[in-house]
């Protein structure tokens, strides 16, 4: 009965890592260990001038894997959350 439910809060923790700012931005050297979130901060210039195709790029590209793990996932998410449900 805990296989779905560990699944699910598994999936919904390595999206939360995944798509994790602050820590890595106040540990991490800026320049030699960019993760895909703050990359895609920098990518904004000065003065407000913005790079749309290179951020849309790289937001479509960090998209993929989290949404590739998702779907094969999927089933255990659902059968977590359904069973959650269930008075009984």
């Amino acid at each position: 009965m805990m296989k779905p439910t560990l699944i699910s809060v598994g999936v919904l923790e390595i999206m939360w890592v995944w798509n994790d700012y602050l820590l890595p931005y106040l540990v991490l050297d800026r320049n030699k260990y960019m993760t895909i979130p703050i990359h895609i901060q920098y990518l904004q210039g000065s003065y407000g001038h913005v790079d749309l195709g290179a951020t849309m790029a790289l937001i479509t590209l960090s998209l993929i894997p989290i949404l590739a793990f998702y779907l094969t996932c999927q089933k255990h998410i659902i059968s977590g959350i359904t069973a959650g449900a269930v008075k009984g």
